[in-house]
């Protein structure tokens, strides 16, 4: 803090890996359910940092347009339906993962949701929340492994965005923190090896069956020397997929 400070930001609720939906100032496509305009609130009292912001958005068009924002209120009227379902579900997958992580020659490493007692943020989330996110992260151990689970599913489709009815999936270090320079990834960046999971209202067992073909589809393109994996996979894989 300096005396020049005019805005501080605090996020609690957020862990390093994503595994927590965002606050709700900063709408997303969270509020509308077909991820059709982003929307996000900044809050001062400092009538010199307002002028700024206000120039900011109406030279860059940072502000929703009336459409918009009608569409934002229309959505937030089934907010509560859609979060709740998704909170549902995604705790659904992450059960299933969690369970995966604790096979012999699983390909799940370590899974990130808020709502095990393990994740570094679950009792500051239980203190400010009632539900557990859409959010899921978990790491495999190898980012090609990675690469391969992310294209080899059906339901979920890859991109960064998160919040909408939905399911979607995407590798963090490759995408939302491609942008990063090279000596900073290691610090600020995501493990190269972790996927992320945005839940949306689909039926879980229809999601939890996507990600289970997925693996095996990842595991058995690593068993046949299409891909060239690091730290060992490749055996651990040649174990589970051998002949009997």
């Amino acid at each position: 803090m300096k005396i020049s400070t005019r805005c501080v930001y605090f996020d609690t609720s957020r862990d390093p890996y994503g595994a927590i939906v965002p606050p709700i100032y900063q709408t997303a496509t969270s509020q509308q359910p077909t991820a059709s305009e982003f929307g996000e609130y900044d809050y001062t009292n400092d009538p010199l940092v307002h002028e700024r912001i206000s120039f900011q958005q109406n030279a860059e068009g940072a502000g929703l347009s009336p459409f918009e924002s009608w569409l934002l209120l229309r959505g937030m009227k089934t907010l509560a339906l859609r979060v709740g379902r998704q909170n549902d579900t995604a705790l659904k997958v992450a059960t299933f993962l969690e369970l995966h992580s604790a096979l012999k020659n699983s390909a799940v490493k370590k899974v990130y949701h808020p709502s095990f007692g393990n994740h570094p943020g679950h009792e500051i989330h239980r203190n400010q929340s009632e539900g557990d996110g859409a959010v899921v992260s978990f790491t495999t151990g190898d980012a090609d492994f990675s690469a391969h689970l992310v294209e080899a599913t059906k339901l979920f489709k890859i991109a960064v965005s998160f919040g909408s009815v939905g399911s979607t999936i995407s590798l963090p270090y490759h995408m939302s923190h491609a942008s990063i320079p090279p000596k900073l990834k290691e610090r600020l960046a995501p493990p190269a090896d972790l996927v992320r999971l945005s839940v949306g209202i689909e039926d879980a067992n229809d999601l939890i069956e996507d990600l289970d073909q997925a693996f095996v589809v990842a595991a058995r393109q690593c068993a046949q020397g299409r891909i060239k994996f690091r730290n060992g996979y490749a055996a651990r894989c040649e174990a589970v997929f051998a002949p009997q």
